[in-house]
């Protein structure tokens, strides 16, 4: 829904309005991201899971895929998973069909998984300090953009030298995201 997005993939007004429509029934609860959806629960008040967590994100993903690709054309699909790509960056490690495509080893999916949950325990500590108020909000803030920076960084440690040049790749040609645009997909 970025206009920077949907003028780099040369959307028409009838795509557009289709994709309008399945943004609202995504809303509504009638499709992936919806108030229908599972929203990351969290086991009643503990960590969530994040085995169910992957394999809900994995399964929104696959549906909007799905749902894009019934309205936009194969080159325009191409270019928009390029795109998400590049938005996720080294976060893109931690989805299994990225993992496939760069054929990762079971000792760089497990360094992802050991990663995500070092992530998970730090960010749930932080979550405490703020409840407990030994930390403020603007200082818990910082520290989770730390944690993402310092993921990203070891994400990238995990890549060969060609899974990083086919990732390079998979990205397609460089793009610069309106930073005023809003952060939607």
């Amino acid at each position: 829904m970025r206009a920077d997005v949907q003028k780099e993939l040369s959307i028409t007004d009838d795509e557009k309005t289709k994709l309008t429509d399945l943004q609202q029934k995504s809303r509504q609860g009638g499709g992936p991201g919806g108030a229908g959806g599972a929203g990351g629960g969290n086991n009643g008040g503990g960590p969530p899971d994040m085995a169910a967590m992957q394999k809900m994100m994995a399964e929104r993903r696959a549906q909007q895929h799905k749902d894009l690709a019934a309205i936009l054309n194969d080159s325009q699909m191409k270019r928009l998973n390029e795109l998400l790509l590049q938005r996720e960056g080294n976060n893109a490690l931690t989805q299994e069909d990225v993992q496939k495509a760069l054929n990762f080893t079971s000792d760089q999916t497990q360094k992802v998984k050991d990663l995500m949950t070092k992530q998970q325990e730090a960010n749930a500590a932080l979550r405490t300090k703020q409840q407990n108020q030994e930390m403020t909000r603007e200082e818990v803030t910082a520290a989770r953009t730390k944690n993402t920076q310092t993921m990203n960084e070891e994400l990238a440690k995990i890549l060969t030298s060609d899974q990083a040049a086919k990732l390079k790749e998979m990205q397609g040609k460089a793009f610069t995201f309106d930073t005023g645009n809003g952060g939607g997909r």
